[in-house]
């Protein structure tokens, strides 16, 4: 049985708290609400940002996590989910 892609407010809220975190400069914060599970993947908005070693992906981008390093406007989270996996 195929299963389908269904919006999740869940995880739109999950990712709010991901983006405040990132605007805060908290490092902690963030990396907290990452998943650590094997198996988890990292994609960011480069060709070059893939990752599927979550330590890595966190020592990689952690400097961009400073006080005051960036301002994140989230506007629309288009959020899904398919079983136990989830797109942002």
């Amino acid at each position: 049985m195929t299963q389908a892609l269904t919006p999740s407010t869940e995880l739109a809220d999950h990712m709010r708290q991901v983006y405040a975190a990132m605007q805060a400069g908290d490092p902690q914060a963030v990396e907290a609400l990452y998943s650590l599970a094997p198996g988890s993947v990292f994609i960011g908005s480069d060709t070059a940002e893939f990752w599927t070693d979550s330590a890595q992906h966190n020592q990689d981008v952690r400097p961009y996590w400073q006080p005051g390093s960036m301002v994140i406007e989230p506007g629309e989270i288009t959020a899904c989910e398919m079983g136990d996996a989830g797109f942002t």
